[in-house]
């Protein structure tokens, strides 16, 4: 029977578990910006960690746990810090929109995130709706919170439950991913105009007499 061949991560083996899957995860990011997401192989992913791929399986169950781990890697600064800005003190609005214009500079900013959320990159659609799909499953929660407190002291329409509102919210997120570059003004004032008033309390109306 063949022997498997030994793994050898390098100079320098991992010291715990968590550092011995976060090194793959790298190696995985690094073979996705070299080679894009659907041409890469675990094979790739082991040659880059300096590993067997029998010790890739060991960390990872499949391709797509793989994916998933790099884009929640590559997405917890984006995650801790949208969380910062909307549990913080001002207006809800206000929260709102700095944490989706910091969301998206998070995405400019990162070469893998930016990668997958390009839309003129056809071959990266399902990696962009994926990656989004992880994200949102991270943030969900929390933004529905938050628009609850917000709807009790009645900064929001009360018309919607907070949990769509949230949804609602993190598909337009979503489109803003996959926009092209623009000016953070331009951004802003679309947000203002058009997602902020949709969501703005409903003026009371003078009863009939």
């Amino acid at each position: 029977m063949a022997r498997t061949q030994p793994a050898r991560w390098g100079a320098q083996a991992p010291t715990t578990e968590d550092e011995a899957r976060e090194r793959i995860l790298l190696a995985a990011m690094r073979c996705y910006l070299r080679h894009g997401v659907p041409r890469t192989t675990v094979e790739d992913i082991a040659r880059e960690a300096m590993i067997h791929r029998t010790t890739v399986y060991a960390y990872f169950k499949s391709r797509d746990e793989i994916l998933a781990g790099v884009v929640l890697l590559e997405a917890r600064g984006l995650v801790t810090t949208s969380d910062r800005i909307m549990s913080g003190a001002g207006r809800f609005e206000d929260r709102l929109v700095d944490a989706f214009l910091a969301a998206r500079r998070a995405i400019v900013q990162s070469p893998f995130l930016s990668l997958l959320f390009d839309r003129d990159n056809a071959a990266q659609t399902f990696g962009a709706t994926y990656a989004s799909d992880l994200i949102q499953q991270r943030t969900l929660p929390a933004l529905t919170g938050y628009i609850a407190t917000a709807q009790e002291s009645g900064e929001l329409r009360d018309d919607a439950s907070a949990l769509a509102m949230a949804r609602w919210l993190l598909r337009v997120q979503y489109m803003l991913m996959t926009d092209p570059p623009e000016e953070n003004d331009a951004v802003e004032a679309t947000l203002r105009t058009f997602v902020v008033a949709s969501i703005a309390p409903r003026p009371a109306h003078d009863p009939v007499d």
